[in-house]
């Protein structure tokens, strides 16, 4: 279970829980899903709407593969945990 995600000061997030200190149980895992973040990222901000939507494919490709990495379970968790996270982040102090 997914208890934290922090930003390091290399800029990686990483996850805490009570048995590790690793985001990812695997070095692949992790790859996948750099990669997710960099595709999506640029896919955002791509104007032309054909490579965007290639992007945009790939992204689901890496998301699938992210999921039979982690394990269906491991991956909706860590995603609920991510968004959590990053809604705190980025959350109005107001």
């Amino acid at each position: 279970m997914l208890h934290s995600v922090t930003l390091t000061s290399t800029g990686t997030l990483q996850h805490h829980n009570q048995t590790n200190n690793v985001m990812f149980k695997t070095d692949k895992a992790r790859k996948i899903f750099s990669e997710l973040l960099d595709k999506n990222y640029d896919a955002k901000f791509e104007k032309n709407p054909v490579k965007k939507w290639d992007m945009l494919k790939e992204v689901g490709k890496l998301t699938i593969a992210l999921k039979e990495e982690m394990g269906e379970a491991a991956y909706e968790d860590f995603i609920r945990n991510f968004i959590r996270t990053g809604q705190k982040m980025f959350a109005s102090k107001a």
